[in-house]
């Protein structure tokens, strides 16, 4: 609208001052046009079109005569933030595609249409952002964006009926897209109001409109403020930084969705996934960098805004909404108790779920709490919504008769059945909008699915819970046969199917151990069992080892008795908790799982906290409660507490990075082993290979020359024998390690001895520029080491990005240290010689470390047994140490180096200042140079008049 008003004073100057009023005028003007529905049919709409579009090309031809081709001086005024924020804010003539396509109720074809629309949007762009550089090169890009009187100069030429013509057709033009724009928001708001996203106000129309007036009143009322307060130049670059923010997070969203969602039904299939989403986001990003602060500001306030809204008003709103459409069950208007223990019970058709409810059902009463038994349905397709909707509808009514409350159950019952793009979804959400206090789930001791732990459902639940979680790990032949046995009335779901007389908590300690004594105590005091807890220890155990299990014992139930004082009292017979049964135990075994389920196999339950155990025991062995509960013939409850939401979010950000690893399977991991196996044999063709790589790296050191080092580098098979360490290490392997190792140490040896030789046989033993630059490594070689092992280890275990070797190989530069050791050697040079055995240490430990770590993230696993997981344990560790302590000098030498380069540009930054304030002298070269405690600079210059002392003494004030 401002831009309209603009052109309009071209031909009315009066109204200069005038246009921002002007502007608001016809904002008004426009939208009682759309409420009382004045604007022509719509199918004259695309005529209309083709009559300006004809006529604006009309007017570039024959304004092409009088172009001028722009001067390279006024090419080079233009710097590349210009075309960087002129690209940014091109991107907002997407809103015209945005407006043509909500315009429509329903697109035919749309698989053929939305390409054909989006590569004619991204034509017509791209020609009319050209036509702006090539017309209009000179012109600063505010003035672009921010006076549309520029264009119509452009244009006009000479000749009054050129500019009116010129002048009319960018005024209709810009009235017709803030018309369509205007529409645009306003099918937004309506449908958000239909959502319930928005007050319903919204969607009412009174008399005598045929629109609903309070849309487009707030639409005015908005864009009043925004054309009298805010300038054309900032609400561009807003538009754009919202554009590009949307386009990040739609791209994100793709990219998620194919992983997620693979099953999911899509109109468009983008080709060459996931390349096309990724350039698109790098654009995007990138096109930030064209944006000024005041554009990233207001686009981070309008969101801010937006976010508030949403989360005050639009969620609780929505939330309400969905029953009755993605949510079923309990009528929303019942009343339900403010802040109780709300226990959710996710629900499958197994054998379990009468135990599960049962132990629900229990917790509630001691705790007063509700009960939410949960069945969800997933939809991945969201096409598939009205189908999931019957589907749910039907399903809720069995689900809620198979939960319903028996006879003497006080525990009040809500079920709900759901829809959800997955289940591990549908779960997490309710338990936020539910407001749950503890989930409950069920953890059959089945073989697990790859890529998983626990199961594709059990896995993200327990990640990313929103609250205290509960797992019942159980087997599912032993749980059908203690149903068998147990006489139970039908449909009875107020107890599990047996009764709970002895329960088991093992003394492991850590986080989660509290929440483990809490549940165990309210299932005691519910069933009137008896608490055990043990401590399990090693057969040949020593007397002050006993006394410490014992001590440990003590604090168990030290901390248990206080767990009793905070119960809630149910009624008066569980006041009095202080003789309530603890009992303790010590069991001597081998492992600590054998101890739990020696002694877990005589009770009737086992509860225990998940453990804190290192990284390597969690993810890559399964933690002690998994592994306990696997081996366990009792059912074992592991508790996980909520931890607060920086914890959560960090978990979160882990688990995502760690699941989006690809994962290999048994029989890739097995040709992996194979290759790099016979890969790293010290046989005849590997000592040739190296022999020759020594040669040709020792040559093109003594020459200088890059390109010959280069060669050796690729000749090389170095590498392999160090990956070969890294797998040892992984896999816990010790005839591999020792192979890896007697290959590596031959290897070196052959090529430091023939660097020697050739040495000293050569004629030419000149320390050259490829020399010096290995014999003071710092921090960067380590993080190239580090990086060249990750990938060269993902390259080996990757098929599909083996070609990326020789690269690999370039970047890992091993061969030429070695060489240069040799040559440091025959020139009796221990500077030299101590340097480059520095660098390749440092290459060869770091390459290790990341290549152990690299495999172990992409699945590979020691063999079964403990003492292949504590070589697995001892070999990271040694590596990590190994790493560290060659961290030391490495950041000495990076110290000084910083400080050095910091002296040399301060001292070239003074004598430059210096210069320029003498014309009559230049200066030729400088040498700086540090003693203990001065810095000495030498420094020469040519100069009309013999320098002074004075000028010498003033020179070296400034340096000072």
């Amino acid at each position: 609208m401002k831009s309209a008003s603009r052109s309009l004073a071209a031909l009315f100057p009066e109204i200069e001052a005038y246009t921002a009023l002007a502007a608001v005028g016809m904002l008004i003007l426009l939208v009682l046009i759309n409420l009382f529905h004045l604007l022509p049919r719509r199918e004259m709409l695309p005529s209309v079109l083709l009559v300006l579009l004809v006529a604006f090309v009309a007017l570039l031809i024959s304004a092409i005569h009088s172009w001028e081709p722009p001067s390279s001086s006024a090419l080079s005024d233009s710097s590349a933030r210009n075309y960087l924020l002129a690209i940014a804010s091109s991107i907002t003539l997407f809103a015209g595609l945005e407006a043509i396509t909500s315009s429509k109720r329903r697109i035919l074809m749309p698989n053929i249409r939305l390409p054909q629309g989006l590569w004619i949007t991204l034509l017509l762009g791209g020609l009319l952002l050209i036509s702006a550089q090539l017309f209009i090169p000179t012109l600063p890009i505010f003035s672009v964006l921010d006076e549309s009187t520029a264009v119509t100069r452009s244009l006009a030429g000479t000749g009054s009926f050129r500019t009116w013509l010129t002048v009319g057709v960018i005024f209709f033009a810009l009235l017709l897209a803030a018309s369509e724009c205007m529409l645009t928001s306003a099918r937004v708001l309506y449908s958000l109001s239909r959502m319930e996203a928005l007050p319903r106000i919204f969607t009412r129309i009174r008399r005598p409109f045929r629109l609903p007036p309070y849309i487009f009143i707030t639409l005015t009322m908005l864009g009043s403020l925004l054309i009298l307060f805010i300038p054309s130049a900032w609400l561009i670059e807003i538009s754009a930084g919202l554009f590009l923010t949307q386009v990040i997070l739609v791209n994100l969203a793709a990219i998620r969705s194919r992983q997620a969602e693979p099953e999911r039904r899509r109109t468009i299939v983008i080709p060459f996934f996931p390349l096309i989403p990724l350039l698109a986001l790098t654009f995007s990003i990138v096109l930030f960098f064209g944006l000024v602060p005041v554009g990233l500001l207001g686009a981070a306030g309008w969101i801010a805004i937006g976010s508030v809204l949403l989360f005050v008003y639009s969620r609780p709103h929505l939330l309400e909404a969905q029953h009755g459409v993605t949510v079923f069950g309990q009528d929303p208007e019942t009343i339900r108790q403010e802040g109780a223990f709300r226990i959710l019970v996710p629900l499958g058709s197994g054998v379990e779920r009468r135990y599960v409810l049962g132990f629900a059902n229990a917790l509630a009463r001691q705790t007063n709490g509700d009960v939410i038994p949960l069945q969800v349905i997933p939809t991945a397709d969201p096409l598939a919504i009205q189908e999931g909707r019957r589907i749910a509808e039907e399903r809720n009514t069995l689900f809620k008769w198979s939960t319903r409350e028996s006879k003497g159950n006080s525990v009040p019952t809500y079920p709900i059945t759901r829809l959800a793009s997955s289940v591990a979804q549908g779960i997490n959400d309710t338990a936020v909008e539910e407001k749950c206090s503890l989930i409950l789930m069920s953890w059959p001791m089945e073989t697990p699915k790859e890529g998983t732990r626990t199961g594709r459902i059990l896995d993200p639940v327990v990640h990313s819970a929103p609250c205290d979680v509960a797992v019942i790990a159980y087997h599912p032949e032993r749980l059908s046969s203690l149903q068998a046995e147990e006489e139970q009335i039908d449909g009875d779901i107020a107890s599990p199917p047996f009764q709970i007389k002895r329960i088991l908590i093992p003394t492991a300690g850590g986080p989660h151990a509290p929440l483990a004594m809490r549940l165990a105590l309210l299932l005691a005091r519910e069933f009137d069992a008896t608490t055990q807890t043990v401590y399990v220890t090693r057969p040949d155990a020593t007397e002050s080892e006993l006394e410490g299990g014992r001590q440990r014992i003590e604090s168990t139930i030290e901390a248990l008795r206080e767990q009793l004082s905070s119960l809630p009292q149910v009624d008066d017979s569980s006041a009095d908790m202080s003789q309530f049964p603890i009992e303790s135990r010590v069991v001597r075994a081998h492992t600590v799982v054998d101890g739990i389920v020696r002694a877990g196999s005589e009770s009737d339950l086992v509860i225990m906290g998940a453990s804190e155990e290192s990284l390597i025991d969690q993810v890559l062995f399964g933690a002690l409660p998994e592994k306990t509960a696997r081996a366990c013939p009792t059912p074992v409850v592991i508790t996980k507490s909520f931890r607060g939401l920086p914890r959560f979010w960090l978990r979160r950000v882990w688990d995502g990075f760690f699941r989006s690893l690809p994962k290999l399977t048994r029989r890739e991991q097995a040709k992996v082993y194979r290759g790099v196996y016979q890969g790293a044999q010290p046989d005849t063709d590997y000592f040739v290979m190296m022999g020759l790589a020594a040669m040709i790296a020792t040559y093109g050191l003594l020459q200088g020359s890059t390109a010959v080092i280069i060669g050796a580098m690729l000749v090389a098979p170095l590498f392999t024998p160090i990956l070969a360490i890294s797998l040892a290490i992984v896999r816990g392997d010790i005839r591999l390690l020792k192979i890896a190792f007697e290959s590596a140490l031959k290897g070196i040896a052959l090529a430091i001895g023939l660097a020697v030789l050739l040495t000293v046989l050569s004629p030419l033993r000149s320390v050259t520029h490829e020399i010096t630059a290995r014999i003071n490594p710092n921090l960067f070689d380590l993080a190239v080491a580090l990086v060249s092992g990750v990938a060269g280890a993902y390259a080996v275990a990757r098929e599909d990005v083996s070609t990326a070797l020789p690269g690999v190989a370039i970047a890992a530069a091993l061969v030429p240290p070695l060489g240069v050791i040799g040559i440091g050697i025959a020139m009796w040079d221990v500077n030299i010689a101590g340097g480059a055995s520095l660098l390749f240490i440092t290459n060869l430990i770091a390459i290790a470390f990341a290549g152990a770590i690299t495999l172990l993230l992409l699945g590979f696993r020691p063999t079964p047994g403990a003492e292949q997981k504590a070589r697995l344990r001892v070999g990271l560790i040694t590596s990590l140490v190994m790493l560290i302590a060659i961290m030391i000098p490495l950041a000495i030498v990076f110290i000084n180096t910083a400080r050095e380069f910091q002296t040399y540009q301060v001292v070239e930054t003074t004598l430059q200042n210096y210069v320029e304030t003498n014309p009559s002298q230049r200066l030729v070269q400088f040498d700086v140079s540090e003693g203990d405690d001065e810095i000495n600079v030498d420094v020469t210059f040519n100069a009309l008049s013999a320098f002074s002392e004075d000028m010498a003494e003033n020179l070296r004030n400034d340096l000072v």
